[in-house]
């Protein structure tokens, strides 16, 4: 982020972080009285890049049935 030249991919925790996020979608498609909320916490509006993750993930999960909220704190 922001020229960091030294940035290392790491494909095993980033496959980590997408089987945890097919989970949790598995986990809402299995039960629907389930309910995901995602607490978004000073990310401001200079370095978008938190923002629009999270809102990509309200986005796909919205697309199976409107059952995320997203919350956004900025103090």
């Amino acid at each position: 982020m922001f020229g960091d030249s030294c940035w290392e991919s790491d494909s095993p925790q980033e496959d980590q972080y997408y089987s945890w996020r097919y989970a949790i979608q598995d986990e809402l498609k299995a039960d629907d009285t389930k309910r995901l909320v995602i607490v978004e916490i000073g990310a401001g509006i200079r370095v978008p890049t938190v923002r629009f993750h999270c809102q990509s993930w309200v986005n796909s999960f919205r697309a199976g049935g409107n059952r995320c909220t997203l919350i956004r704190i900025n103090v």
